[in-house]
């Protein structure tokens, strides 16, 4: 158990566990990305292969469409459709054969008229017969109208070869259709010069399919015309012109691309198993394993090697730590002559060990006067102690005086700062006394300023009363003037008049009464403002008599905390020699203390033996 719990079992182990996780990880991320750009560059490599061989298709369809364009336009052929001459018929048929010999690809040539009859042939085996019965697609399409038609049926020769058929208008010298040429396109020439040499792997294929889903042209020249899974037939309903493709097929899965020919609705693809497709990366991945296996122990060969070289001398280091552990400082020659931090570690006990035999000496000597000096401390701390308690005694009887002082001073305090809160109380009544005849004068003076306003009022009243008099004497004579027909309005001028009158007597019987009124306001303000005037020197001898009581109480405060401080300062001195005396039992203690300290720091410290 122990040694699993050893440094030389645990170090190889974590840092070879580590490497391990980190090689592996590395491995994985390797293959990941790897294996990502291999499926991209396979991908890319599929896709361009089949662009290229759909193209070289295109072209290969559109050569022999041209070539059939060029064929329709023989003047003998174009004369024998229109005369049905017995000599441009051998010369037709002259002509087809030379087209025959120079074209490669071609098998056959065959003319036909506008209701789909054979008139020409090579070998004149088919004439007469209908072209619907042998390439019916392609009919269809040249009978609908087509420019030209290439058939979706793949025929099988009598030499046991399948060929493409290629129809195209024959027109007169004014552009109207008098029949059709229709060339016959050996696949096995196509599948020689272009796809017999290509190398794809065990199982690679470039295969082109029409809309029948027959494979019209194959790298494998037995699957020519035979069928194709289903998924094609999705890839033509799709209409997209290029992608992936996925299917399975004889119990294998097959990946690859297509595109889709843009001279005829056909799909060039370029499929592979994919247990082969895959197959480098399933190289690559045990290759990597095995890599990895062989790193991980080459690894941990390392590692314990190294853990070995830095183990070693750790364990010289240990037994001198065991060594100062068990009180043996030992000073050998065990010093580790390296330079790193090992080496380092080893100069740093060594020197320890130096230190420490310094650091025990010392200390035993110091012990030794400690000791000394502990028992000189608590004799003189003994003598100490007796005096402190006798100053403690005299101090204590000192402030017990000082307290009674100090007891009367602040009963007379105390009187004399009630003395003063009472005059301040009756200062401020008779301020507020004071405040309350200073605000009547204020409303008697109002009052005043009223009655005058209330004179000038009645004034204008008595003047408004004349007016009306006058008005109602100017209003009496002028009715009277009028005779009989102003006596109504005389009567009311006489009312008039008489409130006129009335309203002026009024006028002047309060005019009399408020100057009675205003008289007895008068007398009435100058006895208040005499009552202020008294009340004013009254509060100012208050103010006197306060501010004496005041110097008194502060005085009095004044010689209270003057003896109060000095009452506490006895006190404290009494606090602090009992304090000292207790210091001094304290120190005593300590001393004592301290000598069977020293005692015992001297049996520890002997713990260590030294040799040199």
């Amino acid at each position: 158990m122990r040694k699993l719990n050893s440094l030389a079992f645990k170090m190889p182990l974590s840092i070879s566990c580590i490497s391990s996780i980190i090689i592996i990880i590395l491995l994985v991320i390797s293959l990941f990305f790897s294996s990502k750009g291999i499926t991209e560059s396979i991908n890319v490599g599929f896709r361009n292969t089949v662009e290229g061989y759909a193209n070289l298709f295109d072209s290969i369809l559109d050569a022999q469409i041209m070539v059939s364009v060029a064929y329709a336009s023989s003047s003998n052929i174009r004369n024998y459709l229109l005369t049905n001459n017995e000599e441009y018929r051998r010369l037709s048929l002259m002509d087809l054969n030379l087209f025959i010999n120079r074209n490669e690809y071609l098998e056959n040539i065959y003319i036909i008229s506008t209701n789909g009859i054979i008139m020409l042939d090579k070998n004149n085996e088919l004439t007469g017969q209908n072209m619907g019965d042998f390439r019916p697609g392609m009919w269809q399409k040249l009978a609908a109208g087509d420019e030209y038609a290439i058939g979706n049926n793949m025929r099988k020769s009598a030499e046991g070869e399948y060929s493409v058929s290629i129809g195209t208008r024959i027109l007169d010298f004014n552009n109207n259709i008098i029949g059709y040429i229709v060339l016959i396109v050996r696949s096995s020439i196509i599948h020689k010069n272009y796809f017999s040499q290509i190398k794809l792997g065990q199982t690679g294929r470039i295969l082109v399919v029409n809309d029948n889903l027959k494979v019209v042209m194959d790298t494998d020249i037995n699957e020519i015309a035979k069928d194709v899974p289903n998924e094609y037939d999705s890839i033509f309903k799709s209409g997209s012109l290029i992608g992936s493709l996925e299917y399975v097929q004889n119990n294998s899965k097959r990946m690859g691309h297509y595109k889709k020919a843009s001279v005829h609705n056909w799909i060039v693809a370029y499929a592979m198993d994919e247990e082969e497709i895959y197959e480098i990366n399933k190289s690559i991945v045990a290759t990597s394993i095995i890599i990895g296996i062989i790193s991980v122990i080459f690894m941990a060969l390392i590692v314990f090697l190294f853990t070995r070289s830095i183990i070693k001398p750790l364990k010289i280091i240990v037994e001198e730590a065991k060594e100062i552990e068990s009180g043996r400082l030992i000073m050998h020659r065990r010093k580790l002559n390296r330079k790193d931090e090992l080496g380092d570690l080893s100069h740093s006990f060594h020197n320890m060990k130096y230190k420490l035999i310094e650091v025990i000496e010392t200390t035993l000597h110091n012990a030794d006067k400690m000791s000394q000096a502990a028992n000189s401390l608590a004799a003189g701390n003994k003598d100490l102690a007796h005096k402190a308690e006798n100053t403690a005694a005299n101090l204590e009887e000192t402030a017990s005086s000082m307290q009674e002082i100090a007891s009367a001073i602040t009963m007379a305090t105390n009187n004399s700062v009630k003395g003063n809160e009472m005059m301040n109380d009756c200062k401020i009544a008779i301020e507020n006394a004071a405040s309350v005849v200073e605000d009547t004068v204020k409303s008697i003076s109002e009052v005043n300023e009223d009655s005058e306003k209330i004179k000038d009022i009645i004034r204008v009243i008595e003047g408004i009363a004349f007016q009306t008099n006058i008005l109602a004497l100017n209003a009496a004579v002028e009715a009277a003037r009028a005779g009989d027909q102003g006596k109504g309005f005389a009567v009311v001028a006489s009312e008039v008049r008489s409130l006129a009158q009335n309203s002026q007597t009024s006028a002047k019987d309060i005019t009399e009464l408020i100057n009675q009124v205003y008289e007895k306001i008068n007398k009435a303000n100058e006895i208040v403002e005499s009552q202020e005037q008294l009340f004013v020197g009254i509060k100012e001898q208050i103010e006197e008599t306060a501010n004496i009581i005041k110097d008194i109480s502060s005085a009095a405060l004044e010689q209270q905390s003057g003896v109060t401080q000095v009452n506490k300062a006895v006190m404290e001195m009494d606090s602090i020699t009992q304090e000292n005396a207790a210091l001094v039992e304290e120190s005593t203690a300590s001393s004592i203390s301290l000598y069977n300290d020293a005692k015992e720091l001297q049996n520890i410290v002997g713990f260590f033996k030294i040799e040199k």
